[in-house]
């Protein structure tokens, strides 16, 4: 086997080398004052990333210890129902009871994963004529009276992380 090389040299490789390696530093700020103005931004900013990360880590841990078991047999009911909006009601009932003892976030995230595995893909159109029978529109009142005890309600935070509402991601500060 023959391995031929290819050999350069001379100032065009030295000219080719400098321009990649220049080319992959960050463009220098004009002036040390928006340096100095992108640097704590950055700092600020990974703080801000630090305590999204921790309580994205709280709220998921907490979430999978939502029950959704009877979430999960009320939707599948409801779906060969003649009549599924009897499951409505319930449904929506168990979900506020999830949001009101486990908070709301760590209820929406377990709901979401149940919804996830809920419908089988050769099941659309069972679940189109399901929807097709339910009402156009319809009013639900969710209390007491119509739920039953709700238990009692989560904390609104957990080891610093607010599980009632959902921070969106922090975005990292521009370069100048």
């Amino acid at each position: 086997m023959r391995i031929r090389t290819l050999c350069c040299g001379g100032p065009l490789l030295a000219v080719l080398a400098f321009a990649a390696l220049d080319g992959c530093r960050p463009p220098r700020p004009s002036d040390a004052a928006t340096h100095e103005g992108w640097q704590q931004d950055s700092i600020a900013y990974s703080e801000r990333l630090g305590r999204w990360l921790h309580d994205s880590i709280v709220v998921d841990s907490l979430s999978r210890a939502v029950p959704t078991d009877s979430l999960y047999a009320l939707y599948r009911a409801m779906l060969g129902a003649k009549v599924p909006r009897v499951y409505l009601e319930p449904i929506l009932c168990l979900q506020n009871n999830l949001n009101w003892q486990y908070g709301m976030q760590p209820a929406a995230r377990a709901i979401e994963r149940m919804k996830d595995s809920l419908w089988k893909a050769d099941e659309r159109d069972a679940v189109r004529a399901m929807e097709a029978r339910m009402p156009n529109a319809d009013f639900i009142t969710l209390d007491n009276k119509t739920c039953g005890d709700r238990g009692r309600r989560a904390p609104d935070s957990l080891s610093g992380a607010d599980i009632q509402i959902q921070w969106p991601r922090p975005t990292p500060p521009r370069r100048p």
